[in-house]
């Protein structure tokens, strides 16, 4: 069996071809595609070449399409459509319906304070997800966002590296508490 050469297919063929049929004129065509009338006329002799038909005929002033054309104009919109709607357009990411892993590191510390209300959260707007949590810290967060696909890492990191971009969540005030009849002091403490 013969291995089929993609080497002459060029998509943009099937553009003008689509342009052609539409407009019925090689100038119209030709100014649906930004090109120039030549330039759609040569393009139109590749098509011819490509398909092995005339696939557009002179009747009067129009460029009336061959039953070769008709019958493949169907199957060329269904292709660029799509090339167009399944291939090139991003779909908009919707939480709601995603069924991937979030994947979230955090530090210890952030652990003891975020992970029950991150993964109740989750769930409650992408209930078809899956939440896993990763231990990181200072000195290995790159490495395992690296290795495991980390969407986002929660921790008090300093020195950040450069390649990851961040947000300042929130500031905290430590108090030290103590007992003065257990710990001994000369100097009133602040």
């Amino acid at each position: 069996m013969k291995e089929f050469s993609w080497k002459g297919v060029d998509l943009n063929l099937l553009v003008a071809f689509q342009a052609l049929y539409f407009h019925r004129s090689v100038s119209l065509a030709a100014d649906a595609c930004f090109v120039s009338q030549s330039a759609m006329s040569h393009t139109l002799q590749r098509l011819r070449n490509l398909f092995d038909d005339p696939l557009f005929e002179r009747v009067g002033a129009k460029m009336e399409p061959t039953q070769y054309a008709q019958e493949i104009a169907p199957r060329i919109d269904g292709l660029l459509g799509s090339i167009k709607n399944d291939l090139l357009i991003k779909k908009r990411f919707s939480a709601e319906s995603y069924a991937g892993v979030w994947k979230i590191g955090l530090t210890d510390y952030a652990e003891q304070l975020f992970a029950s209300s991150l993964y109740d959260s989750i769930k409650q707007n992408s209930p078809h997800s899956q939440v896993s949590f990763y231990n990181v810290n200072r000195s290995n967060y790159v490495d395992i966002a690296e290795s495991e696909g980390l969407d986002v890492v929660i921790g008090s990191i300093e020195n950040l590296n450069r390649r990851f971009l961040s947000e300042h969540l929130y500031t905290e005030q430590h108090l030290c508490l103590f007992d003065p009849a257990m710990v001994k002091t000369k100097q009133p403490m602040s």
